[in-house]
């Protein structure tokens, strides 16, 4: 029998009432003996925390005060689990629905392999059950780039080239070991959003540990592609917002990790994305993106 604190799961609640739900359902659906949730909302505004708190109360709810983005509001999560004592963390975005059995692989490739500080499962989309979200990463090291494997590919198409180990892993699905949190520290508070899990992953490998993928352990994940046709905005689905935080933590990521990516590689690659940006935002029109963009060129290599 599993031991009560063995694994917390965190999900983190921003306006996704719905999705939350589902999410959690689908956890309470997979049978295992010990699920212990720890649910944070980061301040919604349509009131999706007080509806959350009263619908599950077995849970342990935590209301923040202010949006602290997806590293804040797991990392608060994080704090509490770590205090209770729980022998593994996962992280799991509440756009997910996990498959009955899904613990269980996570579980026995983290647990056969003392070297291995994470893994994730198979994650497909949501809407396309045969369509692969993340078979796990790659670093391109030259140009300071993360790769997601097999991203919208057929799944029967590259099973067979699934392989388990990996460079990175996304924060969507994520089973962490208590001790190496304790030894690297949590996500960075600095990212708020985007890259936090792929700088988590390099300070495991930094710190020596492997990272694994278990492709017998599968999940769904609802991906902005997949929302495109139902919420395109006047200039294009990303919001500006996004763009901002993606230009400002890739400059995070390989300044933080310079000693780890080649300098020439990454520096023409900023560039060259630079100007690309730039030139694409301006042919469209969409002048809050170029501005949001630039903005995070700049913080990203001043903050």
């Amino acid at each position: 029998m599993m031991g009560i604190n063995k694994i917390a799961i965190i999900l983190v609640n921003w306006n996704a009432f719905d999705l939350t739900v589902r999410c959690i359902n689908s956890l309470e659906n997979t049978g295992f003996p010990s699920i212990n949730i720890f649910l944070v909302d980061n301040a919604s505004a349509d009131n999706s925390g007080p509806k959350l708190r009263e619908k599950f109360k077995e849970v342990t709810f935590i209301q923040n005060t202010e949006n602290l983005g997806f590293t804040g509001g797991n990392n608060i999560a994080i704090t509490r689990a770590l205090d209770a004592g729980f022998e593994y963390i996962m992280l799991l975005n509440n756009d997910t629905e996990v498959t009955e059995g899904f613990i269980e692989p996570l579980l026995l490739a983290i647990e056969g392999n003392d070297k291995v500080a994470a893994v994730q499962p198979l994650i497909l989309e949501l809407n396309r059950k045969d369509l692969i979200w993340s078979a796990g990463g790659d670093t391109d090291r030259f140009f300071g780039l993360s790769k997601t494997r097999f991203l919208y590919q057929e799944l029967d198409t590259v099973r067979s080239s699934i392989k388990s180990d990996t460079d990175w892993i996304t924060g969507c699905c994520i089973l962490v070991r208590s001790s190496v949190i304790h030894q690297i520290g949590a996500l960075d508070n600095k990212f708020f959003a985007y890259h936090e899990d792929v700088d988590w992953s390099i300070r495991m490998r930094k710190a020596g540990y492997e990272l694994m993928v278990a492709p017998e352990s599968v999940i769904f994940h609802l991906s902005m592609a997949s929302l495109k046709s139902d919420t395109k905005q006047k200039e294009g689905f990303l919001s500006p917002f996004m763009h901002y935080l993606h230009a400002r933590n890739h400059l995070f990521l390989v300044r933080k990790h310079k000693d780890y990516f080649n300098p020439v590689g990454v520096w023409g690659y900023q560039f060259f994305k630079l100007a690309g940006y730039s030139a694409y935002f301006i042919f469209r029109g969409r002048f809050n993106k170029l501005r949001s963009a630039l903005k995070g060129f700049k913080d990203g290599l001043t903050k």
